[in-house]
């Protein structure tokens, strides 16, 4: 079932500019999708959007055909349906590898043996397993990122919201950190990724190009 934009609009305030204007876009269960454009083009907000973190200033978010209505609606979905990985990689910079990637089930009531069991296959699969007990603070930038989406993938989310994931790695770690992300999903888990990479949005089933918050134009690499 989809995750559906209905003329969605936004601004931030009364007389500011509109960041998102008449956006209307479905994107499936286990689809890749890509959103493109300049800085200023309304990716990261959009994304916010459909990630339930923003409410529209006008239209309607639907998941499964069904509106997101309220607050304490938003919340449930967010918690239950997403997972984030952002550009630059959210760690506790003390805590080890491991702990940090199964912090989301922690935080969702899984007892720690569980959520670490979990944890630590999601780090095996992404080729990380040797950092599991490394605190955060010692990995590079490609290897706190691999261990970001290895924590976004533990979640078990609908769909993983990327936000320049690779936008401060260098080539060879934008690979890693790339193949991570969408070789490492199980089965049914979309991504949807913000990015100004033409390679990232390469790996995608369709890229959605936006400018002055508009979408202009939607391709299949």
């Amino acid at each position: 079932m989809p995750l559906t934009l209905n003329e969605v609009s936004h601004r931030y305030g009364p007389g500011l500019p509109w960041v998102a204007r008449r956006v209307s876009l479905e994107i499936a269960d286990g689809e890749t999708v890509a959103l493109m454009g300049p800085s200023g083009s309304g990716k990261t907000t959009l994304l916010s959007i459909l990630g339930l973190l923003t409410r529209p200033t006008e239209g309607h978010v639907l998941v499964d055909g069904r509106p997101t209505v309220g607050d304490r609606a938003a919340v449930a979905l967010r918690a239950s349906l997403f997972s984030w990985v952002f550009q630059t990689a959210n760690a506790l910079p003390r805590r080890s590898a491991l702990d940090n990637a199964a912090l989301p089930l922690l935080v969702r009531g899984v007892d720690r043996p569980t959520a670490s069991r979990i944890a630590a296959a999601e780090l095996r699969r992404l080729g990380v397993s040797h950092l599991a007990a490394r605190p955060a603070r010692l990995l590079s930038g490609g290897e706190l990122q691999r261990v970001c989406i290895g924590r976004a993938l533990a979640a078990a989310p609908r769909w993983i919201l990327a936000d320049e994931p690779t936008g401060q790695l260098d080539h060879r770690s934008t690979a890693a950190a790339a193949d991570a992300l969408f070789l490492g999903r199980p089965i049914g888990t979309g991504v949807i990724v913000a990015t100004h990479d033409p390679d990232l949005a390469a790996r995608c089933e369709r890229v959605f190009r936006l400018s002055d918050g508009c979408l202009t134009g939607e391709a299949r690499p």
